[in-house]
């Protein structure tokens, strides 16, 4: 599954999901867990599109209202890394950037995922800047969506 901010939605792979617990030999159980299986799949899209569209979009209210108020990002709290994105949004004239989801492993009170990202930005002077990396994410429920409790990623 590839999201970026123009679609908020893509199709260039599958999500691999493991759950928690090992498949119950009941019909029903089964069924339950397909259709969680389901929930947690749809509802990751929809948070990844939303992280990417705000972050695209260089809304800093919006991107970091996806984060715990502990949430971490590489280590260091995310509180005291606002600064640094404000001035990045404020300083960067366009931003196009892309979560591809490789796979997701769902327990009973979060959520862990992997995938690839791709950021590109357009500077001032009208040269382009692109990266990609690696990220890690581990989400906790928040209503119908998720929020970061823990993000790690790798530019190169």
């Amino acid at each position: 599954m590839k999201l970026d901010e123009e679609r908020g939605d893509g199709a260039a792979g599958g999500v691999a999901v493991a759950h928690g617990k090992g498949a119950e030999s009941s019909p029903t159980k089964a069924h339950e867990n397909m259709e969680g299986q389901r929930d947690a799949e749809e509802r990751l899209a929809m948070f990844i599109a939303a992280y990417v569209r705000d972050y695209s979009r260089r809304d800093l209210e919006g991107f970091m209202r996806h984060f715990a108020p502990s949430a971490l990002e590489n280590g260091t709290p995310i509180k005291s890394l606002r600064h640094r994105y404000e001035e990045s949004f404020r300083n960067i004239p366009a931003v196009r950037y892309s979560i591809m989801a490789d796979s997701m492993s769902v327990g009973p009170d979060h959520v862990r995922f992997a995938g690839r990202c791709e950021l590109r930005r357009g500077l001032a002077d009208g040269q382009a800047i692109a990266m990609n990396g690696t990220l890690h994410m581990d989400l906790e429920p928040f209503g119908s969506t998720f929020r970061v409790r823990s993000l790690q990623y790798a530019i190169r």
